[in-house]
Parts: structure tokens; sequence; C-alpha cells
């Protein structure tokens, strides 16, 4: 099948590649591009059929030419360490938000869950994961951040009360999903120093 891309959907797989290399700097940005554009001509009917769903649809196209260049990111990673892919972890904020509370509090870094020696992989941080390890990657994601980033972080996960967005929010005179959104997004700048999204994960 052979389709004339627009330019914005050019624009959106520069933009995915353009995302994945905040992750590293393993591959230029132009060899990403390339990947990225690698990924449009090698899926039209999927294009086509995403033109269908609008802004669902460039969303859709923009997270999988991220994810192409997130590929070939992991592969260049295999190619200079030597280890297999089934020994890389990728986080997502979902999982950074279930470990931070436990990055202010070093005690529980001593517990059977976080001293497990099984596998990392992709499953909840507590679920046979080497804990111990994603602990320490997320201090340090965290301690890279900038100095708000670490405040309000600290603020929602140090030792959090129930409905802590909400008191938050009445304190900056902000509504929740406001704070909300704040906390996505803050957590997305970790996803982002751990490596970026798992590029193998399907676009739903």
């Amino acid at each position: 099948m052979v389709i004339q891309f627009t330019e914005k959907e050019y624009r959106l797989a520069r933009e995915g590649a353009r995302d994945a290399s905040k992750s590293s700097s393993l591959i230029e940005h132009d060899d990403l591009v390339g990947e990225a554009y690698l990924w449009l001509a090698s899926h039209p009917k999927k294009v086509v059929e995403w033109r269908e769903l609008g802004r669902k649809g460039e969303n859709m196209l923009r997270i999988s030419c991220k994810r192409s260049a997130l590929k070939a990111v992991a592969r260049e990673r295999k190619r200079i360490s030597g280890a297999e892919f089934s020994d890389m972890c990728f986080y997502s904020t979902q999982m950074i938000r279930e470990l931070m509370p436990t990055i202010f509090n070093v005690e529980d870094w001593t517990t059977s869950a976080a001293m497990s020696n099984e596998p990392r992989g992709q499953s909840a941080p507590a679920e046979g994961n080497n804990r111990l390890a994603m602990i320490v990657d997320v201090r340090a994601a965290y301690h890279d951040q900038a100095t708000h980033v670490q405040e309000f972080l600290q603020r929602m996960y140090d030792n959090p009360v129930p409905n802590v967005e909400d008191l938050i929010a009445v304190e900056e005179g902000v509504s929740t999903k406001t704070i909300q959104r704040r906390d996505e997004r803050y957590l997305g700048f970790m996803v982002q120093y751990l490596g970026g999204d798992n590029p193998w994960e399907k676009v739903d």
C-alpha cells in the first residue's frame, strides 16, 4: 500500500523522535528521525486508519514513532553493554508513583521485598522484581530533577496523607486536576531520565 503522508504526519514523526532522543544520547537525533520516518513508511495502513480518529490518531502515530526510535536506542544500548533485552527495565509513571513513597523511607529499603534477588521485569514493583535496584533508580531520577519538581514530589509522596492532591490544591489556590496533571508531568520527567517508555509496549 502506497500513500502520501501529510506534513503533519511527518511533524508528528519528528516529535516522536525528539521525545525519544531525550532519554538517551546514544544515537544522533537525525538518525532517530530516520527511524520514525521508517516506521511511517512501514505502516501506511495504520496511518490511514488513524487519520479517521482525529487527535487520538495523531497521538497514536506520535507514540508509535517514538517507540520505534526507542527500540533503536535499546538495540544500541544492548550492542554497547552486551545486556539482553530481558535485563532492561522500562519504567512507567504508575511504577514510579508506586515506588515514590519508598525513596523517602530508607528503612523500607531493607525489607524482604526490597532485597529480592529475582530478575527485574515489567510487573508491579512488589511482584518479584529486584525492588531495591528499582528504588535506587527512582531515587537517582528524583535527585536529578529541578528543585521545584523535587519539592512538589516530596509534598506528594513523603509520608502522604489521604487526598493529598486536594490539600495541595487548596494551599496553592488551584484545582485538584491541576495538581494531578502536574504530578503526571513531573513523574514523566523521571520516566524520561530512566530511559523513556517501554518501546515494545503496544499502543492502545
